[in-house]
């Protein structure tokens, strides 16, 4: 919405300038966590200098892996869950598989 000198509010028109729909990406395609372990996942943006870098994430089953605004996921029981982070501009999304198991247990 734009306010004219008059006082008038109106909407702007889009304008005709060539808008880039950045890619969104994360730093892994598969997780597998231990159950109560965590670790963040990062989103990248292409081109890097996209100005908007707006994103929300989302976990397909959040009982098994949840995720936070900061892309940390949570593991909570076994099983698997896909979470997906989403751009705001363009909508272009990103996923992860994210598979939690129990304790692993090392043998020497």
């Amino acid at each position: 919405m734009c306010i004219a000198e008059s006082g008038e509010v109106y909407r702007k028109e889009d304008s005709k300038e060539n808008v880039v729909i950045p890619d969104i990406a994360l730093n892994k395609s598969e997780l597998t966590l231990e159950k109560g372990k965590t670790e963040r996942l990062i989103a990248s943006f292409t081109p890097a200098e996209t100005p908007d870098k707006g994103h929300v994430w989302n976990s397909s089953i959040p009982s098994v892996a949840t995720v936070d605004e900061t892309g940390m996921v949570t593991a909570v029981i076994p099983g698997e869950a896909v979470i997906t982070v989403t751009a705001l501009t363009g909508k272009k999304t990103a996923t992860c598989k994210v598979t939690v198991v129990d304790k692993v247990v090392r043998v020497t």
